[in-house]
């Protein structure tokens, strides 16, 4: 990462789980820079779903990044998360239908409700998601990489963010928990920003519901990109140790963000995995 534009754009993605420098030593030099904005620019754009509570703001701002990144492909990108794709010649030669997706599928979630239940939850999610992991596999040129899992471990890695966002949250149109959850808890929109047991025993019930699709994701086989690897292990570590949690949400956030030794143990176990079908973002020592 010696761009030194690209270096400050990618703050917020690190400093969102700093933990991911461990990843760093498993990146090929020559592809760590387009990893790693590729990440970025992911939580760029979904960034603006999660922080921008004016749906005419958020909808302009994601519109501005539907034509940036379909800027890339024929190397007219302006930001600097896009121009280090744009310089890499894979990005000219995939369609520029992939590099709009990741942002159309946003907009179509600015004014969406809150999903009924866990299913459509997940539906809404992986519908959001799923771009991202075609962009992903598309650019790694990795057959052995499996998008479908790739989609729903990004999935799981927005809903994680978006619960840990809950008491800000709580006026939004779109709220972190599924209505069933609320309505089971009797929790209203204004009783999400307080610490209450219904409001602890919501989490808990989504950090479970979470982790039990986190399961069938990491139990797959299908390689996964590096980066993508490694935030699903810790995604998957996180909600498996709050699901029983007296106060659910802090302990969640405290392993979200800081999971101890267990990163560099998941970067490796990551780096080992992927290099199967995602050899080239690893180094090709052992």
């Amino acid at each position: 990462m010696s761009d030194a534009p690209l270096h400050s754009h990618l703050q917020p993605w690190l400093a969102a789980r700093p933990a991911r420098l461990a990843c760093m030593p498993f990146l090929r030099p020559e592809d760590s820079d387009a990893a790693c904005a590729l990440a970025a620019l992911e939580q760029a754009v979904l960034g603006v779903l999660a922080d921008v509570r004016e749906p005419q703001v958020a909808d302009a701002k994601l519109r501005w990044w539907v034509e940036e990144m379909a800027a890339v492909p024929a190397g007219t990108a302006r930001h600097p998360l896009t121009q280090v794709l744009a310089r890499h010649a894979v990005a000219g030669r995939m369609e520029t239908a992939l590099w709009k997706h990741p942002g159309e599928a946003a907009l179509a979630v600015v004014a969406a409700a809150t999903p009924v239940d866990d299913a459509a939850q997940w539906a809404q999610a992986l519908a959001v998601c799923a771009p991202w992991a075609a962009l992903e596999a598309a650019w790694w040129r990795s057959p052995g990489v499996d998008s479908d899992e790739a989609a729903q471990a990004a999935a799981l890695a927005w809903l994680v963010g978006d619960l840990l966002r809950l008491p800000q949250r709580c006026r939004e149109q779109r709220l972190p928990l599924p209505m069933q959850r609320l309505a089971r808890h009797a929790l209203a929109r204004d009783d999400l920003a307080a610490d209450t047991p219904a409001r602890r025993a919501a989490v808990r019930e989504q950090c479970a519901a979470l982790a039990a699709h986190a399961a069938g994701i990491h139990q797959g086989n299908a390689a996964l990109p590096l980066l993508r690897g490694f935030d699903l292990r810790l995604d998957v570590r996180a909600l498996r140790q709050v699901a029983r949690h007296a106060d659910p949400l802090p302990a969640l956030a405290h392993r979200h963000g800081d999971p101890g030794p267990f990163a560099l143990l998941a970067a490796w176990q990551a780096a080992r995995s992927s290099r199967a079908g995602a050899g080239r973002v690893l180094p090709a020592r052992t």
